[in-house]
């Protein structure tokens, strides 16, 4: 099979895979989800803990759940019209010669190229409702089309052109007779006009008025001109087509193939081809035809130059216009040498019609049409399961990837439930935190207003990434701004800048320092908070044993750390797919709660995680890839699942011998 080399003719197309058969496999977030799940199940294995072996129990349960949707997701497809949510449909169109063999696969609809195409099939793509599995399906979806040029052209030339095919022009016929065609009866010469006129004339009865058009493409053109420089000729061909009645025989050859109705006329001027343009070859497994040779096949040039082209070319029209039982027989010979030898030889060897050389179509045509036409039952066989012939890309890529495969952007009930899910987290998280240190400090009240204003912040909608990003810098330097404000009230900040000396550098002076002062002392005080945070505050964290007891100094390195931790979060969110990867936040802190102080976790708060976990994969790209009701069921049954199942689940694990290292004693 060929490879069509590009407008400039050294750049190769961009490949693409042709489908043939339904493909289920995980997506990104599948693949990422199974070591994630086999960590957790090796920490509630090894901890003992309810919130760590119901969460193992949740992803393992969605995992499961989500691939069997995908399953009844593609079998429905397959037997019946009803596609999934957000589909990318993919059409697989395979390009003819005018044999009807293939010569090449697209995926995607070219658009600037004339040939003959036949779809073969519509690949359907599709997401699991979780986004943990990737799927598709070739749909067959049979049908023909032809891109042609357009042959708009002004109606003054085409009127012409018509009136000369027609018989209009009153020096060729004139009355009721006409010039003799091979095949008229003897008792209709009409031997008085025959001898006035010193040819054969035949009259004209009331059944013989059905007249034959035959359109010939000289197809021996330059071959710099290539296959843009016979599209003149094809436009002519089209222009042509609607000059002759429904009634009339029409016809259209190139010297070897021959259309006898305007559909398969309309085939051959799309896959016909320049004689000196090389040819692509065919399915090897086929007898490549006359036109359908290799490229390095010198044989192109051979016959393109050979005196003997045209004479078998001649000898194919003749036979065509000899055919019984037809009035006259017009030739239009499309061609750039009106006395060439094509002409010529046409004129000798059907001496009784009449040649008219056509001038091609001078003008460059301004865009590409498809038409469909009927699907033909081709004998040609489709191609072997193990093809290795190129697929080409033609699939448009103007619109960006986001026209087709991305969702919409999420409704007002979907920010909601993100809202709902991020608070969740959020409470859940601050909760396993203060069984951990004290909390009668100020840290949970400053990590709860700013994880409160992290998901307020975030579920507003940017118009463009950009913005996005623009937003995600101003709130991390806000976030930023907060804590150490916060840490340093909280650990005095003018005491420890006297001992420091710099607050009476700045008023050595006299007087009340100004404005200028105050500014001028912001990257001291910065400095001053985060050295006793880092000193002082996390030195007396670090010589304690959960649960801490918190001082001031240490209040405030837990608002620096808080502070940080959500300008992490504000990165995460900016990808709609680092909420489900939050739920590790409350995961660890309940867990940790429960290892280092013995702090179990409510059924209601292991609830709550569950529920925010199944609802923040089934909403990971902004919508439901599944109706409500069926949303709720899912998240009904894997709730009660993992529910039901984590009392039994953690008697196993207390029966499973499972440790970090080797105890010495």
């Amino acid at each position: 099979m060929g490879i069509r080399h590009g407008v400039t003719g050294g750049t190769r197309p961009r490949r693409a895979h042709w489908c043939r058969f339904t493909l289920i496999r995980p997506s990104i977030g599948g693949w990422v989800l199974i070591p994630v799940a086999v960590a957790v199940w090796y920490m509630a294995l090894l901890l003992d803990e309810r919130t760590l072996v119901a969460a193992a129990l949740t992803l393992t349960a969605a995992w499961g759940l989500d691939l069997v949707m995908t399953v009844v997701q593609g079998v429905l497809i397959a037997t019946s019209p009803l596609p999934p949510t957000h589909p990318t449909t993919t059409v697989q169109i395979e390009r003819l010669d005018a044999d009807g063999h293939r010569l090449e696969r697209y995926v995607g609809l070219p658009q600037d190229t004339r040939g003959w195409y036949r779809r073969v099939a519509q690949v359907i793509r599709w997401r699991s409702p979780m986004r943990l599995f990737a799927g598709r399906v070739p749909v067959r979806d049979g049908g023909e089309f032809v891109i042609l040029p357009d042959a708009a052209a002004p109606s003054g030339s085409q009127h012409a052109t018509d009136a000369r095919l027609q018989g209009q022009d009153r020096t060729e016929s004139t009355g009721t007779v006409r010039a003799y065609t091979p095949g008229d009866s003897p008792n209709l010469i009409a031997w008085r006009h025959s001898a006035h006129r010193g040819t054969l004339m035949t009259r004209e009865s009331g059944r013989d008025t059905r007249a034959t058009l035959i359109i010939v493409l000289d197809t021996t053109v330059d071959r710099a001109a290539g296959d843009r420089g016979f599209d003149g000729h094809v436009i002519r061909a089209q222009q042509l087509l609607p000059s002759m009645p429904s009634t009339n025989r029409l016809v259209v050859t190139d010297g070897i193939h021959m259309a006898n109705d305007y559909t398969s006329a309309l085939r051959l001027l799309a896959a016909v081809t320049p004689a000196a343009q090389p040819r692509l070859q065919p399915d090897a497994d086929r007898t490549p035809s006359a036109v359908n040779r290799t490229p390095s096949d010198p044989a192109d040039a051979a016959d393109a130059a050979d005196p003997a082209t045209p004479q078998r070319a001649a000898a194919i029209i003749a036979a065509a216009a000899a055919v019984p039982g037809h009035g006259p027989v017009t030739i239009a010979v499309i061609t750039s040498q009106p006395q060439g030898p094509l002409v010529q030889a046409i004129r000798t060897a059907a001496a009784g019609a009449r040649t008219l050389p056509v001038q091609p179509w001078h003008e460059a045509a301004e865009r590409m049409i498809a038409t469909s036409l009927p699907e033909r039952r081709s004998s040609a066989p489709a191609g072997h399961r193990r093809d290795r012939s190129p697929v080409i890309d033609a699939r448009d890529r103007t619109r960006g990837s986001r026209a087709q495969g991305n969702p919409p952007s999420p409704t007002m009930a979907m920010r909601l439930i993100r809202v709902g899910i991020l608070a969740v987290y959020a409470a859940l998280t601050i909760m396993g935190a203060a069984g951990l240190a004290d909390a009668g400090g100020w840290w949970p009240w400053t990590a709860g207003l700013m994880l409160a204003a992290v998901i307020v912040e975030s579920s507003v909608l940017s118009r463009t990434p950009l913005r996005g990003a623009l937003r995600v810098v101003g709130m991390a330097v806000l976030l930023a701004v907060a804590g150490l404000t916060a840490a340093g009230v909280r650990i005095d900040v003018g005491s420890m800048l006297d001992t420091a000396g710099t607050a009476s550098e700045a008023s050595a002076g006299g007087g009340t320092p100004g404005m200028w002062d105050v500014i001028r002392l912001v990257p001291d005080m910065a400095a001053a908070t985060v050295q006793g945070a880092a000193t002082v505050g996390f030195e007396s964290l670090r010589r304690q044993l959960p649960p801490l007891t918190v001082n001031p100094a240490g209040d405030a390195c837990l608002i620096i750390i808080c502070a940080m931790v959500a300008i992490a979060i504000r990165c995460l969110l900016y990808w709609r797919v680092g909420v489900p990867l939050l739920a590790l936040l409350p995961l660890a802190a309940l867990a940790a709660d429960y290892s280092l102080v013995g702090h179990a976790a409510a059924w209601w708060q292991v609830l709550l995680l569950v529920v925010a976990l199944l609802l923040a994969l089934l909403t990971v790209r902004g919508s439901i890839g599944v109706s409500p009701p069926t949303c709720a069921a899912v998240v009904a049954a894997v709730t009660t699942l993992a529910m039901a199942l984590t009392p039994a689940t953690l008697s196993l694990a207390y029966n499973v011998p499972l440790s970090i290292g080797e105890s010495t004693g």
